[in-house]
């Protein structure tokens, strides 16, 4: 599947065991993730609160998202802002 985050090698990347995390800068994601909070909203109008507790992002130790779209930003300069606020380097990420 194209939203699971990818290895260097563009195989998916499982931190963990049997499981599958999602890049959030694929089109495909983004574009489901709106209608799943659009059907949960839709089918509890009364809601009042949710927790998203960052539904995407994986940071154990140094994996990250190689998929074309996340190296393309890194080598844009927007993930390295990131990590500059995070006191990390582009090299923790290897």
């Amino acid at each position: 599947m194209p939203w699971r985050l990818k290895n260097r090698e563009g195989a998916d990347l499982m931190p963990l065991p049997d499981h599958h995390f999602l890049c959030a800068r694929q089109p495909g994601f983004a574009a489901w993730w709106q209608g799943f909070l659009k059907d949960i909203l839709d089918r509890y109008p009364d809601l009042d609160g949710m927790d998203f507790a960052e539904p995407a992002a994986v940071w154990k130790g140094k994996l990250a998202c190689q998929c074309d779209i996340c190296r393309k930003e890194i080598g844009a300069g927007l993930l390295r802002a990131m990590l500059r606020q995070l006191g990390l380097t582009p090299r923790d990420l290897e």
